[in-house]
């Protein structure tokens, strides 16, 4: 008996001290917090602080080799938080920037004085746990004591837009519906159950058309794609990412995971419609070809 209590108190201080020694050899991080100031943070809200945040490898003074994710927050003296927002990792969609500098904004609901506090972590295989964090860094700030969040008040966001900006996407929106039009009565005169619900008289009048609904479908389908792309690179809330890290990344903002991805869902849609579209009625030749076809199976 004797002899086993020795060896369970043997374990239990060899755990010990190797956790001890892995605590020691655990990595450390100077963090370097410097208020962001570029003219791109002119567009957010009174109730919020947008800071870049540089993370560097204590021992070599350069940027982790291993991959970990930042975190802010905002607190007061008051003992309130603000939720976790994830920073982005400026490397991921910015070549020119070197690793390890990330750009964070944190959002309070009213003025007064805070404190900025970056948190550095490592990714985590499950989204649903909370960030542990490796290493702390803050700083205090202070915004308008006025300021009071009203979901109401539209101009507490400050919001700005360009009259250019709007109109292309009305058009670009008017453009699509004009699409999906023409792209509806290609079916309805290709299909042969399309045809049963238009009459006679409708139906050749349809048919008389036709080069002028492929034509339309041309233009419209090159006006779509032309516009989508062009808001697609411009004008997205987040910069459009075209790599795996680059949608991490995006993934990891503020609804950055549902924004792309309806946005991808969406091109998809346009693209693959495109696609079947150029198989059936690419031209006006093929489009009565279609039309024969549908006519004859349609006895």
């Amino acid at each position: 008996m004797r002899a086993v209590r020795s060896l369970v108190v043997a374990s239990v201080l060899v755990v010990g001290v190797a956790a001890g020694a892995a605590a020691q050899t655990g990595p450390r991080f100077d963090i370097q917090i410097e208020r962001d100031i570029r003219p791109r943070t002119s567009i957010l809200t009174n109730l919020s602080a947008a800071y870049r945040v540089t993370l560097r490898d204590h021992d070599t003074g350069q940027a982790p080799t291993a991959s970990y994710v930042m975190f802010s927050q905002a607190t007061n003296a008051q003992g309130e938080k603000s939720p976790f927002f994830a920073c982005g990792h400026v490397n991921d969609v910015d070549s020119r920037t070197p690793p390890g500098v990330y750009d964070c904004i944190v959002y309070v609901d009213h003025g007064g004085p805070w404190t900025f506090v970056a948190s550095v972590s490592k990714e985590r295989s499950d989204a649903k746990q909370a960030p542990v964090a490796l290493a702390q860094a803050s700083v205090p700030f202070e915004l308008p004591v006025g300021e009071v969040a009203r979901g109401e008040d539209v101009k507490t966001a400050n919001l700005k837009a360009k009259p250019k900006d709007v109109a292309l996407l009305l058009g670009h929106t008017g453009v699509a519906v004009a699409w999906f039009a023409c792209v509806a009565l290609l079916m309805v005169l290709a299909l042969p159950g399309g045809r049963r619900w238009l009459s006679p008289a409708g139906c050749h009048r349809l048919e008389r058309g036709l080069d002028q609904i492929v034509k339309a479908t041309a233009v419209t389908t090159g006006l779509v794609l032309s516009s989508g792309l062009y808001l697609t690179l411009k004008q997205t809330a987040y910069t459009t990412p075209f790599s795996s890290r680059a949608v991490h990344a995006a993934f990891a903002l503020p609804w950055g995971r549902p924004y792309f991805l309806t946005l991808a869902v969406k091109v998809g849609m346009v693209w693959g419609r495109q696609a079947r579209g150029r198989c059936s009625v690419g031209s006006p030749q093929s489009g009565r070809l279609v039309l024969e076809i549908s006519g004859d199976l349609g006895g």
